[in-house]
């Protein structure tokens, strides 16, 4: 059997100078939810800022951020 539920990561409302502020949301396949997927090592991993996810620091790259 396979999975029929997955995590998305979804954007809150923000200006473009805000903090990137994130939740996760369980959502059911079967519901055929739109997403666009993005690499969370997108870019120099070296080069690293954070974001807010559910109220947590989590860093990602830079070139990740600026597409969020």
């Amino acid at each position: 059997m396979g999975c029929s539920e997955i995590r998305l990561l979804k954007l809150e409302p923000g200006c473009w100078d805000y903090e990137i502020r994130c939740r996760i949301e369980y959502v059911l396949l079967d519901n055929d939810p739109a997403s666009v997927a993005l690499s969370y090592t997108w870019g120099d991993l070296t080069d690293t800022v954070e974001i807010s996810i559910a109220g947590q620091a989590f860093k990602v790259t830079r070139d990740l951020s600026t597409n969020l």
